[in-house]
Parts: C-alpha cells; structure tokens; sequence
C-alpha cells in the first residue's frame, strides 16, 4: 500500500503513527517500512515530521497516507520522500536504543514502530567511518539498599522467620563474592535488560551510591535466570542471592572494585532515549536518569582498546 502510494505521488507518502517514538524533534533522517516475513522493506528519507494529523485539515494533496489511514486521525505524521524498494534489509543488523536486537521487535502480531541504529559500531551515528571498531559495555546503576531477595518461612502456629532481609547492597554482594572466586562470578539481572543487548557487550559496570563501583568482561551472558541452574565449577552467583528469577544474567570474570570514586567513562557513550544520537555517558551520569545502558567506545582498527578513534 506505502508502495503503491508513493508511485502514484512522485515517492512521496505521509506515514502516521500514534507513537511519540517519531515525535517531530527525534531526529531521525530515514524510516525503513518492512514486516514480519514480508520479504520486502522500503525506505524513505525523511522530509518532514509534525503533530496532529487530520484529514479535513490536511492540506498537501499530493502527499497523503494510503488507505485507510488517509481518513484516520493521528497523534504524528511523517513525510517521506524518494519512497524505494529495500534491496536487502537485515534486521539483526540493527539494534534498539535499549540493545535489543531489531529482528525481536518483529513479530507476526505484532506492531511497533522503534528508532534503531546499525549493530556494527563502524556505521553507528556520526561514526559512519571505514575502519572504526567498538567496544559496548552494560552499564548499571544499583541503589544503596540490598534487593537479593527474601524467604519468608512459618517455623509453627505462631513462628514465623524471614531470611535474608537486609544485609549488603548488591555490589558489595557481588564483588565480595568475586574477591573470593578467582574474579568471577555470576551477576542476574532484574533491571530493562535482555540477554540480547547483553550478547553485544564486552564489558558490565555497576556503579552505586558514594563512589562505589564493580566492573568485569563478560565472558557468557543469556535471558531468563533461574536460581541454581546457572552455577558451575568456575563462575557462580552469590548463596546470599536468593532471588529465584531475574529477566537476565551474565558470567562476569576480572573483577575489581573500588570505593574512591567512580571510574573514568570519558570516551563512552550512549544513545539519549528518544534521540537519534550519541551523547557522552558521563553526561547521561550527571542527569541520573537511567538504571542501565548499552555504552559503547570507538577505537581505530588495529588500535589498542584503551585508544579512542
């Protein structure tokens, strides 16, 4: 329909859409329309973004979205120019601003409408540069209080004991338990993170409270933890951990820690919610917004990892 659309109108289509993912100041430069096993993606550049879209004030003859949603009202509009046929669209090459890979949001009932960037950090953003590597790194923030769980247990009629409740912050928790496994251990993790924008990730850093931190290399990562079924001989979680589930987990292994300060981030950085762009992490830091991030580092080719580009 978007297709056929844009032909008859010299390539020009209006996209409309409820979701404020493409709110006129996300900056976005191209929309790529495709579906779930639809075997083709257009593309479009965009030419033009506003609010409130409807058709009795619709003023642009010519360019105007296909039927039905030509009569529909829509929160945001999209004008798209130079509307083609995609000759090859791989959506595991795109990840979301979250981390996620692109072709999970794809689903055959499914509908969204998500700002992605290139997987591969030689084409991220401004970094579209031949010979430009990353580095990505799962940023984490954790509070001051401990969340490893509680179990609550009756002993008799009137006895009742809860384990767990209190103790250390989950940093301590960890890197107490690294400290005394070789600098290993298993991190679950309960926060907006999946075991696939973990996969992409070398590095994982927690930052808490007072300067506190814990960093590793991300040796193995996956989705859905289960108590137990994660421990082997070399990498394991904490027994102080009783939380029985957690949305992810990671093997972690070089662990250090520190309490004199945050470590420097200079050189990272991290997609802004709801923009089109990389901003320093530090920044994003200093405006304590976010609970976790996908970091990322560009080095030149061949250079050393500590070498930005």
């Amino acid at each position: 329909m978007f297709l056929e659309q844009a032909d008859r109108n010299g390539g020009c289509v209006l996209f409309t859409t409820g979701s404020q993912v493409l709110g006129p100041s996300r900056g976005a430069s191209r929309m790529v329309l495709t579906g779930y096993n639809s075997g083709i993606a257009l593309v479009g550049d965009i030419a033009d973004a506003g609010v409130d879209y409807s058709p009795d004030t619709w003023l642009d003859p010519v360019c105007r979205p296909p039927h039905p949603w030509d009569g529909q009202e829509a929160r945001y509009w999209v004008r798209l120019e130079g509307v083609r046929i995609l000759d090859s669209f791989d959506p595991t090459r795109f990840v979301t601003a979250a981390g996620e890979g692109l072709d999970g949001k794809l689903s055959e009932n499914g509908f969204c409408v998500v700002l992605a960037y290139p997987r591969d950090g030689g084409a991220l953003a401004s970094h579209a540069t031949e010979g430009i590597r990353t580095t990505a790194c799962m940023v984490n923030r954790f509070p001051e209080d401990s969340d490893a769980g509680r179990e609550w247990k009756r002993l008799d009629a009137r006895t009742s004991v809860t384990y767990n409740d209190g103790g250390p912050g989950l940093l301590t928790l960890f890197a107490r338990h690294a400290a005394s496994h070789g600098g290993r251990v298993i991190v679950p993790v309960t926060k907006n993170v999946t075991g696939e924008s973990l996969e992409s990730c070398d590095e994982f850093l927690i930052l808490a409270p007072q300067g506190r931190w814990m960093r590793g290399r991300v040796v193995e990562s996956g989705s859905g933890y289960e108590r137990g079924l994660m421990d082997d001989d070399e990498f394991s979680v904490p027994p102080e951990y009783i939380r029985p589930t957690a949305r992810a987990w990671a093997s972690l292994s070089d662990v250090e820690s520190g309490s004199d300060g945050w470590p420097d981030v200079s050189g990272w950085m991290v997609y802004r919610r709801g923009a089109f762009r990389l901003v320093p992490l530090s920044e994003s830091l200093e405006l304590g917004r976010f609970s976790s991030a996908v970091a990322y580092r560009f080095h030149t080719a061949g250079a050393d990892a500590g070498s930005e580009a």
